[in-house]
Parts: C-alpha cells; sequence; structure tokens
C-alpha cells in the first residue's frame, strides 16, 4: 500500500495545555502514518518530467509533484489548484496510453484533493464508490484498498462517521489479506486502533495497536514504529497508566533519533514533553517542548510552531520562568509570524498566558477574549473537523483559570459547565478531573455547597478510579510479559520435539519448573502490590489526620496574628500619643521661659532663659517629628538638623553677624535614644559659634554628619572664627556648655575631640545603634521625618 497521505489532518489545528497529551496525540494520529517527500525531492521530481522516460514513470512523478503541493502544511485553495494541474496532465497522459491502472491512480489523487480543506463531504460516498468499483474492474487489488484507506480518513476527518470509517477500514484489511501484504494488513489494524479509541473502545485499540505494533517492530520498519509507540502511549494515557504510557512516549523519542527525521523528531519531543506537563514534572517537560520549538523552526512548518511556541510559554508559566517571558514571546512571534487564524489561535493564547503571569488582567483578558471569538469563528465554519471538542477544552479551560484567577467565579462557571457537558469521548480522566475540581471551588466560593460537593465527590471518584486503574494495569503488564515469555518458551518446546522425543521430555520439565516459578513470582508480585496498596491507604489516612491538625493550628494561628496586630497597631497609638504629650510639655515649658523672659529685664538672665529655651526646642523638635511622621523609633537627621538650624536662626538673628550655614548630612536614620544627644550636642556648639566665634563681618559655621564605617558615625561642627583661647582646656573646662558635650558624648559613647583648626572644631564619632525590626508597626522603616 502506498503511503497514507496526511494532507488533510494538517488543516485541523491543535492546542495543547490543559487537555494534555492526549489532544496532542489526537492531532498527530494521521500524521503519524504519513511518508513525508524531501523539500529536495521537487527539483528531482520536475527535472525527470524533462528528461525522456517511459510514460508511466512521467505520470508517477506528476502524482508525486502534486502530492508534495498538496501536503505542504497550511495548503489551501492556490496549492490545491496547482496539485490539480498536475494530476489532470498525469490522468491525460495516461488516458493516452490507455493504462486504466494509472488512470484509477490520477483519479484517486484527484478525488482526495477534492476534499482537502473542504468539510462538506456531499457527493464523496458515490465517488469512492465508483473509483473503488474502477479499482475493482481493473484487478488492482492493493490501489482498491488504497480507495477504502482515503475514505476512511475522510470519514474521520470530516463526518465524524466513526462507525462508517470502521467499515472502510476493515474493509482496507481483507483486501491485503487476500493478497497477503502484512505491511498493509497492519497499517489498516492501526487504523481499526485508531477508530476504536475514538469510540472509547479502549481495550480493543490496545489489543490492535499492540499487534501492529509487534509487527512493525519485527519487520524494523521504523517510521510506523514511532507512529504505533506514540499511539500506544495515548491509549494508555487515557486508561489511566501514566507509567506504560511514559514508556511508550520514552521508546518514540529514541525511535525518531535513531531514524534522524526532524518530523518525528517534533511529534515525539512535543508528545514526551505535553507528558512531563501533564505529570505537572515542568521542569522535565521544558527540554523538550523547546527542543521541539527547535524542530518546528528548522522545518519551517509555521503552523507546528505556533503550537511548540504555545506548549513552551505555557511551560515557562507553570514554572515561574517569567522574566522577559513577553519580550521571548514577541520576539518568536517575529521568527515566524502567523499568517491564518489557525496558526493566530496559539499566538494569542501564548499572550494571554504571558500577560496573566505578569499579572496584567486587563490585557490579559483582551487576548483570551480574541482566542475565545477566533475558535469560535473557526468551529462555525467546521474547521476542526471532528476534533472541535477536543480543542474546546484547551482554549475554555485557558480562560476559566483565569477568572477564576480574578475571583470572577461566575464568568468561569460559563466556561467550565460548557467543558463538563462534552462528550465523555473525548475528556482524559485527568480533564474530567481538573473539571470537576474547578467547578468544585467555584461553587464553594459562590456559596452553591450542594453542587460543590456534588462536584468534590465527582472529582474523589475519578481520582480514585484512576489510581485503581493504575495498580490494575500494572499487575496486567507483568501478566503479560509472562505470557509473552510462556509462548516463546512453547516455540522452543515444539522445536525440540521435532529434533528428539528426549529433548521434548527435558523442555517439558523445564517448562513446567518455569511455569511453577512464573506463578510464584506473580503471586509474590500481587501479594507485595496489595501490600503497597494497604500500606499507601494506611499513611494516606494518617496525612488526612494531619492535615486536620494542621488546618486546625493554622486557625488558631490566624488568631494569634489578628490579635497581635490589633496590639501592635495600639502600641503604634500609645507611642505617638506619649511623642506628643511631650513635646506639648516641652513647648509649654518653652512657652513659660518666654513669659519669664518678657518679665525680666536683666541680661544675664535673659541669655540663660534663652539657652535653656533652645535646648528645650531641640529635644522638643525631636518628640514633634516622631509624632508627626510613619516612624516612631527613628528620625532622618537630614531633616532634623535643617529644621533645628533655622531655628537657632529664629533665636539669634545670624544673618544680622553675615554668618553663613553650610551643611554636609547623610540622611542616616537615627534611633531616638541617641537623636536627643546629637540635638543638644549640635545646640551648644551651634549657640557658642554665633555667640563667641565672630566679629562683625561674620563667617561660616559647617556641619557634617556621615558614615566612617558600617558601624561609625562622625559628627563634625567647625567655624572659621576666633577659636577657643588657650586659656580654656574644653576637657575639664568648667562652663556648663562644655560639661553638657562631654556628659552628651559620652551617653553616646563617643570620642569628643574640640580642637583650634582655623576656627573651632568639634569632632565626636561615635558607634551607630542598630535599628530595631518593629515588623508590621512602622518602627525602624525609613522615612523622611
Amino acid at each position: 500500500m502506498e503511503s497514507i497521505q496526511y494532507r488533510s489532518i494538517l488543516k485541523i489545528p491543535a492546542v495543547i495545555r490543559a487537555m494534555g497529551i492526549c489532544t496532542y496525540l489526537c492531532l498527530t494520529f494521521f500524521v503519524a502514518n504519513a511518508q513525508s517527500i524531501p523539500k529536495d525531492s521537487t527539483k528531482a521530481l520536475l527535472a525527470g518530467l524533462r528528461k525522456e522516460q517511459p510514460d508511466s514513470l512521467k505520470i508517477k512523478s506528476l502524482i508525486h509533484l502534486g502530492n508534495y503541493i498538496a501536503d505542504k502544511q497550511g495548503a489551501g485553495k492556490p496549492q490545491t489548484d496547482s496539485a490539480a494541474v498536475f494530476y489532470n496532465k498525469g490522468l491525460k497522459l495516461a488516458r493516452t496510453i490507455r493504462s486504466l491502472k494509472w488512470e484509477n491512480k490520477c483519479l484517486r489523487a484527484i478525488t482526495k484533493n477534492n476534499y482537502i480543506g473542504r468539510y462538506d463531504t456531499t457527493g464523496a460516498h458515490l465517488q469512492y464508490a465508483n473509483l473503488i468499483s474502477s479499482f475493482r474492474r481493473s484487478g488492482d487489488v492493493a490501489g482498491e484498498a488504497e480507495c477504502w484507506a482515503d475514505f476512511g480518513e475522510l470519514l474521520i476527518d470530516h463526518a465524524k462517521s466513526f462507525s462508517e470509517a470502521l467499515v472502510c477500514f476493515e474493509r482496507q484489511k481483507q483486501l491485503y489479506q487476500k493478497i497477503n501484504d502484512k505491511l498493509g494488513e497492519n497499517r489498516a489494524l492501526k487504523q481499526i486502533s485508531l477508530v476504536h479509541r475514538q469510540q472509547g473502545q479502549l481495550k480493543e485499540a490496545l489489543e490492535e495497536m499492540t499487534r501492529a505494533y509487534s509487527f512493525f517492530r519485527i519487520s524494523n520498519n521504523l517510521k510506523e514504529q514511532a507512529s504505533c509507540e506514540i499511539q500506544l502511549a495515548n491509549i494508555y494515557w487515557k486508561l489511566g497508566n501514566t507509567q506504560q504510557a511514559l514508556y511508550f512516549n520514552s521508546e518514540a523519542l529514541k525511535t525518531a533519533k535513531s531514524i534522524k527525521d526532524d518530523y518525528w523528531m517534533v511529534i515525539a519531543t512535543n508528545s514526551l514533553g505535553r507528558q512531563y506537563y501533564d505529570l505537572k514534572m515542568y521542569a522535565e517537560a521544558l527540554p523538550h517542548l523547546e527542543s521541539s520549538l527547535a524542530f518546528t523552526k528548522k522545518l519551517n512548518s509555521r503552523y507546528n510552531y505556533s503550537i511548540a511556541l504555545l506548549s513552551v510559554i505555557d511551560n515557562r508559566v507553570k514554572l515561574g520562568k517569567t522574566q522577559g517571558l513577553l519580550r521571548y514571546l514577541t520576539t518568536a512571534d517575529q521568527v515566524m509570524p502567523a499568517v491564518n487564524d489557525m496558526d493566530k489561535l496559539n499566538i494569542y493564547c501564548a499572550y494571554g498566558l504571558v500577560y496573566q503571569s505578569m499579572q496584567n488582567p486587563v490585557e490579559a483578558e483582551k487576548w483570551f477574549l480574541k482566542t475565545i471569538v477566533t475558535f469560535d469563528k473557526l468551529e462555525k465554519k467546521k474547521a476542526f473537523g471532528s476534533y472541535g471538542q477536543l480543542f474546546m477544552q484547551t482554549y475554555y479551560k485557558s480562560i476559566g483559570d483565569f477568572y477564576m484567577s480574578e475571583a470572577k467565579f461566575q464568568k468561569a462557571r460559563l466556561y467550565f459547565e460548557k467543558l463538563e457537558q462534552l462528550s465523555p469521548k473525548v475528556k482524559t480522566p485527568l480533564s474530567e478531573s481538573e473539571i470537576q475540581i474547578a467547578l468544585y471551588k467555584i461553587d464553594s466560593a459562590s456559596g452553591k455547597y450542594i453542587n460543590s460537593i456534588r462536584h468534590l465527590q465527582n472529582y474523589n471518584q475519578i481520582h480514585d478510579s484512576l489510581y485503581n486503574a493504575n495498580s490494575a494495569n500494572q499487575i496486567a503488564n507483568l501478566k503479560a510479559r509472562y505470557l509473552a515469555d510462556q509462548r516463546a518458551k512453547d516455540l522452543v518446546i515444539m522445536k525440540g520435539r521435532q529434533k528428539s522425543q528426549a529433548m521434548i521430555v527435558k523442555n517439558a520439565n523445564l517448562q513446567r519448573d518455569i511455569t511453577l516459578a512464573g506463578i510464584i513470582t506473580v503471586s509474590l508480585l500481587a501479594g507485595l502490590s496489595y501490600w503497597a496498596y494497604r500500606k499507601k491507604q494506611y499513611v494516606y489516612s494518617k496525612l488526612e489526620l494531619q492535615g486536620a491538625q494542621i488546618d486546625d493550628q493554622n486557625v488558631s494561628l490566624r488568631k494569634l496574628l489578628e490579635e497581635k496586630e490589633t496590639l501592635l497597631t495600639e502600641k503604634d497609638w500609645l507611642i505617638k500619643e506619649v511623642h506628643h504629650r511631650v513635646k506639648n510639655n516641652l513647648q509649654l515649658i518653652t512657652s513659660l521661659l518666654n513669659q519669664q523672659s518678657a518679665s525680666s529685664r536683666q541680661t544675664d538672665v535673659l541669655e540663660a532663659i534663652k539657652i535653656s529655651r533652645n535646648r528645650i526646642q531641640a529635644i522638643s523638635l525631636i518628640h514633634l517629628k516622631l509624632s508627626n511622621g510613619s516612624n516612631l523609633a527613628s528620625l532622618n537627621i537630614r531633616s532634623y538638623v535643617s529644621e533645628l538650624i533655622n531655628n537657632l536662626q529664629d533665636a539669634f538673628n545670624p544673618s544680622s553677624q553675615l554668618i553663613k550655614f553650610t551643611t554636609s548630612i547623610e540622611p542616616i536614620q537615627i534611633e531616638l535614644a541617641q537623636a536627643i544627644p546629637i540635638g543638644l550636642i549640635l545646640n551648644e556648639a551651634i549657640t557658642n559659634s554665633i555667640k563667641y566665634a565672630f566679629d562683625a563681618t561674620g563667617s561660616e559655621i559647617s556641619i557634617t554628619l556621615k558614615h566612617i564605617t558600617s558601624t561609625q558615625v562622625m559628627l563634625q561642627i567647625a567655624d572659621n572664627g576666633r577659636g577657643i583661647p588657650a586659656s580654656i582646656d574644653p576637657t575639664s573646662a568648667s562652663s556648663l556648655g562644655f560639661k553638657i558635650m562631654r556628659a552628651l558624648s559620652a551617653q553616646l559613647r563617643g570620642d569628643l575631640r574640640i580642637e583650634n583648626k582655623e576656627g573651632t572644631l568639634i569632632t565626636i564619632q561615635f558607634p551607630l545603634k542598630k535599628l530595631k525590626d518593629y515588623g508590621n508597626t512602622g518602627f525602624g522603616s525609613v522615612s523622611q521625618n
């Protein structure tokens, strides 16, 4: 049988995400049977047509060239029209040489070409019936079988008529059996298995696909072997046997690597990557999906490229690798831009996922809605053939998950309820469980507790059935391997009987021993499996109990946290109130001093009151900033020093003395315990400079506060005035100002140095206290008080 063409399936888009690997495998169903023509063969075919050769070879070349054009991905009316030109040339030549065989082959190609991109099969029954009759009259049994295969594929792709398609493939199988064509017979058997899988008859599909796989493996037909391995992985996945599904997907990748075919690498890497994705093994899935994307780019396959790109984007989102993901998607989209709605569908969905990961719900919703609108438009045109419900699962679940993440449960319900109503044949147990758990969450959030319980029960039932099916399938696999070994031993015994009676007895005894050993082994394995199952059940019950205890502890912790937040808030307000009252009391003292100065005429008394008032204002200013700011534990020293200088300027009017202030203060956060001594030291130093350092011409006072190490701070107050008289020793001077500075420096645990250096230079180095972390109260945070 000639290779089955896969051009019809290439018109069907695939999107792989929430529905899992089975969706993609359904799409690769027909392409897995394809035998593509090499790209460089186009020139060879055209060159062959120009050469003088028998007419039959020219007809064959014309058919192959037409097939190559029609089989290109994304083929539409322009391609099918071009292919029809070559087919009609071949038909004309066949009729010229009066070759019914080649005339039928050209008519078959023309009939198949007529239905590319069309989903209206009106008249197809009559056309294929006439074509099959023509092949039968010519005695071309293989050609008749190929027509039955074409018609069966058409019925599956476009008419959704699986029962009629099954009749076609059974007839194809019978014809190949008639001419003893084992290759064609097993290809037909594989098609029968695929139809049974579509009908939900998974056991029959598995048995048939296994038989076909055994034949192709023995005959070393690697492309057909890879196709069967992918389909077996799909069937086992739908049966819930993830272990066998993963095994056959891995085997398919090995086979694809061995034949070094880029097309099969696309199929195998994507298939394996999608299964790891569905098993939530995203780190393992990503290398395979990225490899598939690279191969689609190499093949210049725009449609498969958009599928692979969506898979990579989705997987990166699941892994949390979202940094630069929008730029990655934009660049990748520009490498091979989508040109039709089927390609754009995958790109739209990818943009929706990216913007959702960027927490941009407005853009995400826009792209998801574009996806749904485009999908619905294509579905009305029947562009998806018999696979519309499969694709619906991906797009509807994507937007449903998005609305759930945004707590828009009523919008999410619309899509998940439509998914729930889909035929069970198109949903895997895994996808059905995801739909049920999503509806459970939606109904719980909406207060529909009866419905939520029903969905939760459905989810648990599916989950339990998946687990039980897994165990049963593993035991069945052991038995199948045992039976296969026994059949092999039976063959050895039969050969031994032909050699001698003695060998027969020996082999019989050996067979008995092997049988007993096998039975014992299977029994032990079954016992171990049951023991493991019971142990898992016990562990699961313990985990449930521990989970309930953890939930109770979480509730208690939440209550404690709420009480803590309340107490911290109250503490915050109390501290603010303390600072406010201290500030008010200091202002009251200042007001009393002002009244005292108003009633006194003695210069010494007025000067003492002014100095005391400035000291009190230096302290009051700290409490004012703390009570007005958001930080109750520390203040920004730069802001504080600026206001302190302003207050002293108001008190002494240094501008009349032509005194200029310069500051170089780092924005350091300083605790209250250190802020008050620093403020008083600054007050004393600046007051002394204003009063005693300058003559009528005035000069400059500079203030510096900076880090000298990560833990040490240096404060400098310098003026370029007269300096300290030589008769005064600052370290032992008995004046109140020097005493205050020495005492406050000791309180800071600092090193005080007072020296004459082109004026007076006061330097204090002290360790900066580490700010305490007060959690949510705002203590210790950086703010501009």
